[in-house]
């Protein structure tokens, strides 16, 4: 019984760790996705970018922001750079969302 336990406790770990790193990773591009898009919101009615980009990453530890206008649309760019062991992957979380200027 003990020689099982021990071949497959490790197993498990290491599956729950997986298990728990992807789920963080989901509800990260949750967040930056729709923080993104309430942002881009913002700046398209005419709030100051500056202030919205602050507000958004106040807080929030590693969050980068980036507003550009492309193609007539207000897109902003959110990412979080302080996931470590993404960072072995070459990955980080991002959201990105683009609205229509309304002014």
């Amino acid at each position: 019984m003990s020689a099982e336990l021990a071949v497959t406790l490790p197993i498990v770990i290491v599956l729950l760790g997986l298990v728990l790193g992807s789920l963080r990773l989901v509800s990260d591009q949750a967040w930056l996705t729709s923080a993104a898009r309430w942002a881009a919101r913002a700046i398209s009615v005419g709030e100051d970018q500056g202030i919205v980009l602050t507000q958004l990453t106040a807080g929030h530890v590693g969050v980068e922001s980036v507003a550009y206008v492309k193609a007539g649309m207000i897109c902003v760019r959110l990412t979080r750079t302080e996931v470590d062991w993404l960072k072995v992957l070459n990955m980080s979380p991002m959201g990105e969302s683009c609205v229509p200027r309304v002014l």
